[in-house]
């Protein structure tokens, strides 16, 4: 009896055309898997790039941090970073590392009524921020990361009630007690028995002066106002001025006039001039009106 087999191996042609293929076929993806990274990354190295991109959103943020006037008056350039004695700060247009540069810029920020970022059609955030870096380099695209930088290390000086004694120089003790919080230096005019409202006594003028509030610091920047104030009726009006000072006596001191007769709440940024002192308070002129009347509920003064 005779067994016929009918299967047939590879030959070493076949096997070395086989080879062939596979090698042509993995070079070109290979190919396509190199291309791909050097038009993400070019020359260098992914992690490297990575790293001083986020760099790059620290370093703002570090910036914002110790000076958000410095921050601020970024908006609308081109920035490289470099850090001096232990701290970050703008310097050029750009800057490098090996082959790639490095730009950071700062653009302000709207929210709409919801307190949301929108593109458009919102009201200025002063205090927010939105950065970007940018990181490029030969044969790549750029390399982009963005982040919101918020001026969240505010402190906050409010004044809601004006009802307590008046005479008081300062307004608050070192404890920082809140008994002192409703005291004021002088006034005129001015009705405060109702806790959390200052009004106008009948048609007359109308002046306070705030108690005097230790900044404890040279180096702090003051941010914003914030009023809250039944709507100013056309015959009247609400100003307040923000004062700054190196001493005390407030002899020759740094001022902003503040005033909005459009609205029951609004905010103000505050200018550079009053930053670099030790001391501040407040101003209030109200002309009462002698058909209707404006309240003041309450200021609060951002600073850090």
């Amino acid at each position: 009896m005779q067994i016929f087999s009918n299967k047939k191996g590879f030959s070493i042609i076949e096997l070395v055309v086989a080879i062939a293929l596979f090698a042509i076929l993995a070079a070109g993806v290979m190919n396509v898997a190199i291309n791909n990274y050097r038009t993400y990354y070019g020359v260098g190295d992914k992690q490297v790039l990575m790293q001083f991109a986020q760099e790059g959103v620290e370093a703002a943020r570090a910036i914002a941090d110790y000076s958000w006037v410095t921050f601020k008056n970024g908006v609308g350039g081109n920035h490289g970073v470099t850090k001096t004695s232990g701290i970050w700060g703008f310097s050029g247009t750009s800057d490098r590392l090996s082959a790639f540069t490095r730009v950071v810029t700062v653009a302000n920020v709207q929210r709409d009524s919801n307190g949301n970022i929108v593109s458009s059609n919102g009201s200025d955030d002063p205090q927010t921020k939105k950065v970007t870096v940018t990181v490029s380099g030969s044969g790549m695209q750029d390399y982009i990361l963005t982040a919101y930088i918020t001026d969240a290390g505010s402190r906050t000086w409010e004044q809601t009630d004006w009802s307590g004694a008046s005479g008081k120089t300062y307004w608050h003790d070192i404890s920082r007690t809140s008994s002192l919080s409703t005291a004021y230096s002088s006034q005129s005019n001015f009705t405060t028995s109702v806790a959390g409202q200052l009004t106008v006594a009948g048609a007359a003028a109308a002046t306070m002066t705030s108690s005097i509030y230790t900044i404890g610091s040279a180096a702090k920047e003051l941010r914003s106002v914030t009023v809250e104030q039944s709507l100013v009726p056309a015959a009247c009006s609400l100003v307040i001025t923000l004062e700054t000072s190196q001493t005390s006596a407030f002899s020759s001191p740094a001022s902003q006039t503040i005033s909005d007769a459009s609205g029951i709440k609004y905010t103000s940024s505050t200018s550079d001039s009053l930053n670099g002192q030790l001391f501040m308070r407040y101003k209030v002129d109200m002309a009462g009106c002698s058909t209707a009347s404006t309240t003041l509920y309450s200021i609060k003064i951002k600073y850090r």
